[in-house]
């Protein structure tokens, strides 16, 4: 049994310096540049149905969440941080960073036998070093990024159009 302090220690729950803060930042936007070059090369690879499928899922997501950049604020951190609670708090230090990065990509069912995958497993290697190296702290940072900047832009080019 552990008290609330051992808990967090163990989640790896910590509250961030302005260093761990900006390596989140930095890497939920590396992770959203790997997602972007990847799509960019599967798109090159790939037939336009099983592109199709998958963007379609994305925007439903996007459209379901993306009302305002509150909510998809909110739904970026929501998802953010219970998926980063429990890979990268909870199971990572169990079964290690490549099990817990493979398991979290196969979560996500609505990329399961599509080239995405792999791209997830990527982003959930780069979270689960962040957790490694600084905190889970950090790791939600990045995801959170990670998670908004498609809300994000979608808004921007909205605005602009």
């Amino acid at each position: 049994h552990r008290d609330i302090n051992a808990t967090l220690d163990r989640l790896g729950l910590t509250v961030p310096t302005w260093r761990e803060f900006i390596v989140g930042l930095g890497m939920g936007l590396l992770a959203f540049g790997l997602m972007i070059v990847g799509s960019i090369i599967w798109t090159l690879l790939s037939s336009p149905e099983a592109i199709s499928s998958v963007n379609e899922t994305s925007m439903e997501l996007v459209s379901a969440y993306g009302d305002t950049l509150l909510m998809a604020l909110l739904f970026a951190f929501l998802s953010g941080f219970s998926e980063e609670l429990l890979f990268r708090g909870a199971i990572q230090p169990v079964f290690g960073l490549i099990p817990t990065s493979i398991f979290f990509g196969l979560m996500h069912v609505q990329y399961w036998f599509t080239p995405a995958i792999l791209i997830i497993v990527v982003v959930g290697l780069l979270f689960g070093w962040l957790r490694m190296r600084y905190s889970t702290t950090s790791a939600i940072t990045a995801h959170l990024v990670y998670n908004f900047l498609p809300f994000l832009l979608i808004s921007v080019l909205n605005t602009t159009s």
